[in-house]
């Protein structure tokens, strides 16, 4: 039994899932049955204040990520993070895992 896919404001994904055992009846789902997991931040469409969630991302660099958004176009991958002026290596991979790249 599914009980839908649900994608948030906050880019979370909630999938209603339920295993019967055969022959057992549908039940609704209750909302602690609900499974939720991290989802990644698209920095091509992220808020100043979504980016600030990221590991090491503070209102700057947030605000600076935006502002080169703005002025250069998208990013084309999570590398391209890096020619953000104060973001480096370190703070790439520091959010590497936590951010994707969507057109």
């Amino acid at each position: 039994q599914a009980g839908g896919l649900l994608v948030n404001d906050d880019d979370t994904v909630k999938v209603r899932v339920r295993v019967l055992a055969s022959g057992e009846d549908p039940l609704p789902i209750e909302e602690d049955e609900v499974i939720t997991g991290p989802s990644k931040i698209n920095i091509n469409t992220a808020s100043v204040a979504k980016l600030q969630t990221l590991t090491g991302i503070g209102p700057v660099k947030a605000q600076a990520i935006v502002d080169y958004r703005t002025e250069h176009g998208l990013f084309h991958s999570v590398d391209d993070l890096t020619r953000v002026p104060g973001i480096g290596p370190i703070t790439l991979e520091n959010v590497r895992d936590q951010i994707t790249v969507i057109d």
